[in-house]
């Protein structure tokens, strides 16, 4: 058969496949809109009560939530906002905006499980173990905020694309492995590389970009997977290990 004729007997159930997919996408995408929409609303009512305040451990202490809770794009829209009550805490004392900012980092390597000793060395680096060790004492208030918008930009572009690479390595490995996987642990790992590909965070989407081709081809190879198994299951129910 030639490559033009297996293209004609394959189609169909390729535009299935596809299809289901683009259906997937946009209800998981509309999920993560309403998602973003109520992160969007605390952060700006967390800036309120930061403006608010004239107690600077409660300033503090509401200025590191909003940078924990608000992703990249939230964090960009209320950048004036917020760029206003990092002044007004490094103005009224900078040791302490410096220790939030450690704090902060120190929380985020925690929760994605990332070692210190495990990232490539280089000036992010650097600047990310002075800024988690609170060693920026001292610098002007200019060269603490660049330090950590830099580390950040960095930090956040690492954490997608180990993420994004781990995800496309597991779901390689279900796709091609002879074990037999259970449907929750394919669906697990499927909604999982579906929701990044339409993720709201910047960093994430550039990362995607990068290796669209690939993810969408194995997006579409598990598409086809979890149909055939529900088939399956329709006509013949099985127990899986």
């Amino acid at each position: 058969m030639s490559n033009k004729e297996a293209s004609k007997t394959t189609s169909p159930i390729i535009s299935r496949d596809a299809e289901n997919l683009r259906e997937k996408k946009a209800q998981l995408k509309n999920q993560i809109e309403r998602k973003d929409s109520e992160t969007t609303d605390k952060v700006i009512n967390l800036v309120k009560q930061a403006k608010e305040s004239n107690n600077q451990e409660n300033l503090k202490t509401l200025l590191k939530e909003i940078k924990e809770t608000a992703n990249p794009e939230i964090y960009e829209s209320q950048k004036n906002e917020i760029a206003e009550l990092e002044e007004k805490l490094i103005n009224q004392d900078a040791s302490e905006y410096n220790k939030m900012v450690a704090e902060s980092v120190d929380k985020k390597l925690a929760q994605k499980g990332i070692e210190i000793d495990n990232l490539e060395d280089g000036e992010e680096k650097t600047l990310l173990v002075n800024l988690k060790n609170g060693e920026l004492n001292g610098k002007s208030k200019q060269e603490i905020k660049d330090a950590e918008k830099q580390v950040n930009n960095w930090l956040n572009t690492e954490l997608a694309r180990k993420k994004l690479e781990e995800l496309m390595n597991e779901t390689g490995k279900v796709l091609t492995s002879s074990v037999k996987y259970t449907n929750q642990a394919i669906e697990q790992l499927y909604n999982q590389l579906l929701e990044f590909s339409v993720t709201t965070d910047i960093f994430e989407q550039a990362e995607y970009q990068t290796k669209k081709p690939q993810a969408e081809s194995l997006l579409l190879e598990m598409t086809s997977r979890l149909q055939q198994e529900q088939s399956q299951n329709t006509t013949s129910p099985e127990s899986f290990p």
